[in-house]
């Protein structure tokens, strides 16, 4: 059954998905999650970090700090540390911008595949 979702982005425009991509493995250094994706066709900017819900926080016992900008995260008694203040600041000192070019036509016609209607 497709998805039928819309999302309001910060600037408070309307979205629809093509849809969600199910299972997919995604790697945060020594751990490998299972995780769903929403696929949108969206303007890519360096300087909108993109963000993780609640269900991926919880499923990696994600732990916040806001006031010494940490996060940590895990698996059982595995945990890796993140600084949010130092990741930042290396990503916009290298103006790089993270993304998938190989990986996102595959998944936009993943999902228009798996949303079209059957003959």
């Amino acid at each position: 059954m497709p998805t039928r979702m819309t999302l309001q982005l910060v600037d408070h425009s309307i979205t629809r998905p093509y849809g969600v991509i199910e299972h997919v493995l995604v790697k945060v250094r020594q751990f490998t999650f299972p995780w769903d994706f929403v696929v949108m066709d969206i303007e890519e900017d360096a300087e909108i970090p993109l963000i993780l819900g609640r269900p991926f926080m919880v499923t990696t016992n994600c732990v916040v700090d806001i006031g010494k900008g940490k996060i940590e995260m895990g698996v059982d008694d595995q945990k890796i540390k993140f600084d949010l203040f130092d990741a930042e600041k290396h990503l916009l000192d290298r103006n790089i911008c993270s993304k998938m070019d190989e990986l996102k036509n595959e998944m936009v016609l993943m999902a228009r595949a798996k949303l079209a209607p059957d003959p």
